[in-house]
């Protein structure tokens, strides 16, 4: 949340506006009233691929180190 500004006005314009990316982004592709955590698993799981950018407040986050978490698991998984 204290990057969102950096992330919307920058980041989310630059990968899927230039890159033409399609971002899974909890304000616009959670569903509401389902579990965080399985919205995070879900959005990891239906994508082709995950990338994750690591900035310092990302590392302070609980649910970030859950998402890097499920990502990995995934990887190992489908190997």
């Amino acid at each position: 949340a204290k990057d969102e500004p950096w992330v919307m006005e920058e980041l989310i314009p630059k990968l899927e506006g230039e890159q033409d990316w399609r971002l899974c982004l909890h304000h616009r592709d959670f569903e509401p009233g389902r579990a965080f955590i399985d919205n995070i698993v879900g959005g990891i799981y239906s994508s082709r691929k995950t990338s994750c950018l690591i900035i310092k407040n990302y590392l302070k986050s609980n649910w970030c180190s859950s998402e890097v978490q499920v990502a990995s698991f995934r990887l190992f998984d489908e190997q």
